[in-house]
């Protein structure tokens, strides 16, 4: 009977700590699909960098697009300076593709993906 408290015991205590670390590691960027302007990325604190001042037009907004069409996030840039960094932190997004664009005043929508493990 002891016995088979003690490795119930175990296997309880090692199951739940393999369960946390699987639901708490941090999101990785696995891939950068760069179509229409560079992104970024800073590993460690999960950050994707975009440099205006490397783009040939003025943006309005930027939004970010899961791919089943799920708007993520979306922000007016329009009063930033154009020599902007913009950070956009990924840590709280959850597995998958995703589209960051920037709308021009133009019309024009530039694109640039990121997957996500």
């Amino acid at each position: 009977m002891k016995t088979s408290i003690i490795a119930l015991v175990f296997f309880l205590f090692f199951g739940l700590n393999s369960a946390v670390a699987n639901n708490f590691d941090p999101p990785v960027i696995l891939k950068i699909i760069e179509k229409d302007f560079p992104l970024f990325k800073d590993m460690d604190s999960r950050i994707l960098y975009i440099d205006f001042e490397l783009l040939n037009l003025n943006v309005k907004e930027l939004k970010i697009v899961k791919q089943n069409g799920e708007l993520k996030f979306n922000d007016d840039v329009s009063k930033r300076e154009v020599d902007t960094i913009y950070e956009v932190d990924y840590s709280e997004y959850s597995t998958g593709t995703y589209t960051l664009e920037l709308h021009t005043y133009l019309g024009k929508v530039l694109n640039s993906t990121f997957i996500i493990k």
